[in-house]
């Protein structure tokens, strides 16, 4: 080493994508070199094919790429780095091929034999395949964000014996990184609890359930489950006052809601006798989503009219309104660029015999101006998702349906309008995209 200097070569010493598919949303890239190199060398000798827009970041060693848009699903890019270190050797050429997966989707199917089953939908073949057991009434159901598994409430009618369904329904991870092998696991069964909600992080690693315990002396609250240590049970949740819906912060880190006092942001904790102390923002009266970066909040609160108003809350405190309604805000969401914030208002019938009505807006952040995408009165748009990349909007919609009819008054019993629903593919603009034929199905969800 002394008399003829150090002869191993500069190289990339570890990568974050080292020939594995890549989320097309959270295509964040991480090179660690064995020496200082020569950054502008580095960057001009980056390439990927197909060409990707980004930019380039430095820390030391550790060289990242960030793309500017999402990556195309199903495609395979093939990545090169060439340069040199600051001394001016030439590094060893770094390689890797992308793939990043095909666009996929689930839905819980309504009719005839797909009734009740959930189902997995590629979105370029068309093909879909049911991952759950016949004897399965599926309720809900969240997907991992590593595409390869699926949590979800259900309960089988052998083991019903009253009209309370969340006494009798089970929490499953079914996985499919096997096709041919789908096996349900039950996770959290009903046998001590009625398991009322549950709620999955962002990241994949806790579960979050909302239960009662069967006893003479019920017991309400929130447990989390490290589903990276399947050594580990079910941990009671410091903070259980949380109501309505509750969400996971982007970063996984926190949990959010509406108490009595407002929205609530409560902080995961590792450490038993170490409780973190909620952050309380009184004021608001409910809570739909998480900008994808964390710096905002949608949330909703009421005006001197008791009107709904709904406003962007930043980390600063400071509040952007975009819409002052007598509507309900039925659901919200931001778009995962950044670009929109979409709401579905529901107008409730002026007369007995009318029937509600679901209205699709869009507001632009940018401009402030609001667009109207859905309005038809006889196909209501009545819950949607947003794919990851903000191309597509994946909804349900069912028929309008008067308040005193005899078919309103069944679906109330059953528990909704679900079995009236169908799942169709629009575009950001809500344009129904051609060659996609609607589905009868409910609570569509992106992956």
């Amino acid at each position: 080493m002394l008399l003829l200097g150090d002869q191993t070569k500069p190289q990339v010493r570890d990568s974050n994508l080292l020939d594995q598919k890549l989320r097309p949303e959270k295509a964040h890239m991480l090179f660690t070199f064995n020496r200082p190199m020569d950054q502008a060398s580095i960057e001009k000798g980056f390439t990927i094919n197909p060409p990707v827009m980004g930019k380039f970041s430095w820390s030391g060693k550790r060289f990242a790429f960030t793309p500017k848009s999402p990556l195309v699903y199903g495609q395979k890019y093939d990545l090169q780095i060439t340069g040199k270190d600051q001394t001016g050797k030439v590094m060893v050429p770094f390689k890797s091929t992308i793939t990043t997966p095909s666009r996929k989707f689930f839905y819980i199917g309504t009719e005839d034999s797909e009734k009740d089953h959930l189902f997995a939908v590629d979105f370029e073949s068309k093909q879909q395949q049911q991952i759950t057991p016949n004897n399965h009434i599926v309720l809900k159901f969240s997907p991992h964000p590593n595409g390869n598994k699926v949590y979800y409430f259900a309960f089988r009618p052998e083991d019903k014996t009253s009209l309370l369904e969340q006494d009798y329904q089970s929490l499953y991870e079914v996985s499919f990184a096997q096709t041919d092998k789908l096996a349900s696991q039950n996770i959290a069964d009903f046998k001590k609890w009625s398991n009322i909600d549950f709620l999955l992080s962002p990241n994949g690693k806790n579960l979050l359930i909302q239960r009662l315990r069967k006893s003479s002396m019920p017991e309400f609250g929130l447990w989390l489950l490290d589903t990276n240590n399947p050594n580990v049970d079910w941990q009671p949740f410091y903070y259980s006052q949380l109501s309505g819906d509750i969400f996971f912060t982007p970063d996984s880190g926190a949990l959010a809601g509406i108490d009595s006092g407002g929205l609530v942001i409560a902080p995961l904790s590792a450490e038993k006798q170490n409780k973190p102390q909620p952050e309380f923002i009184t004021g608001y009266a409910q809570f739909f989503d998480f900008s994808a970066d964390g710096q905002s909040a949608l949330v909703s609160r009421y005006d001197a009219a008791f009107r709904s108003e709904l406003v962007i809350l930043g980390t600063n405190g400071q509040l952007q309104k975009l819409i002052t309604t007598g509507a309900i805000l039925s659901h919200a969401k931001f778009d995962p660029l950044g670009q929109y914030v979409y709401v579905i208002l529901l107008f409730e019938p002026k007369q007995v015999e009318g029937c509600e009505h679901y209205q699709l807006v869009r507001f632009d952040l940018k401009t402030g101006k609001q667009k109207e995408l859905w309005n038809q009165i006889d196909k209501n748009l009545i819950a949607f998702d947003l794919s990851p990349d903000g191309k597509y909007i994946l909804a349900e919609h069912a028929k309008s349906v008067p308040l005193k009819s005899t078919l309103r008054l069944s679906l109330e019993r059953v528990g909704g309008s679900e079995l009236d629903s169908t799942v169709v593919l629009l575009d950001r603009d809500g344009k129904l995209i051609p060659g996609f034929a609607p589905r009868p199905g409910t609570a569509p969800q992106w992956n």
